[in-house]
């Protein structure tokens, strides 16, 4: 039986990417035992109900689902994430996001921002690009690879593969580049997708691959479009 071995071995690798079986999981914490091995492993369990929760609230917002997410960890209390979530640098220092003053921001409050920015982006207008790109800046920064990885540590969600995806950030950075006419913009959007491409590429990289970087299509596109822009200079700078 699935769910009592997972109780008592305390073991939840069978569960972690199964939004449905946490589901259930947690339904079975909830009613009666049936038999006294369910009431022995319901006992043992050290699975709480509200941890299981937030479990599915993160394996949504991982899958990209921001209003699922909202709808299970917009009610959570949880410390401030370590550095404004939406700041998008050339040249990733975390320690300098940490540093530098900042309104405090929790896991509640971050996915809730993220579904207005969802909504927000999906609106045509004058402001779309730039919330494609302040959406695209959260997805980043809550990965391996952000300034927000409290998002997820110190949770059941498994550390593992999903964040270290960056493909909704890369997504919507290209959505924003789309939808701008200006040019200073595009290249600061297509620079981001860059640094997107590279985090995919540190990601696949096999064994015995040396090599520390790989110019992705987004970075050619950064010199054969943009490279008269001011950013560019600025980002060559850096």
């Amino acid at each position: 039986d699935l769910f009592p071995s997972v109780c008592i071995s305390g073991q939840l690798e069978a569960l972690h990417q199964d939004p449905a079986q946490v589901a259930r999981f947690i339904d079975f914490l909830r009613q009666p035992p049936k038999g006294a091995l369910e009431a022995l492993a319901i006992k043992r369990c050290e699975f709480k109900v509200e941890r299981l929760q937030e479990l599915q609230g993160l394996v949504a917002l991982y899958a990209g689902d921001v209003d699922q997410a909202e709808k299970l960890l917009g009610g959570l209390t949880t410390e401030p994430l370590p550095a404004e979530p939406f700041v998008a640098r050339t040249i990733d220092c975390h320690d300098c996001d940490a540093a530098a003053k900042h309104k405090p921001v929790t896991r509640a409050q971050f996915v809730k921002r993220l579904a207005v920015l969802s909504k927000e982006a999906a609106t045509p207008g004058p402001k779309a690009a730039q919330k494609h790109f302040e959406l695209a800046t959260g997805f980043y920064n809550m990965t391996w690879y952000g300034n927000a990885r409290s998002v997820y540590v110190g949770t059941l969600f498994n550390p593992s593969a999903p964040t270290h995806d960056v493909s909704l950030a890369f997504r919507e950075y290209q959505l924003a580049a789309a939808a701008s006419k200006d040019p200073e913009f595009k290249a600061r959007a297509t620079f981001m997708q860059a640094k997107c491409e590279l985090a995919q590429f540190y990601e696949s990289r096999k064994d015995g691959d040396a090599r520390d970087f790989v110019a992705g299509p987004a970075f050619k596109a950064l010199v054969a479009d943009s490279a008269k822009t001011a950013f560019f200079r600025e980002a060559l700078q850096e």
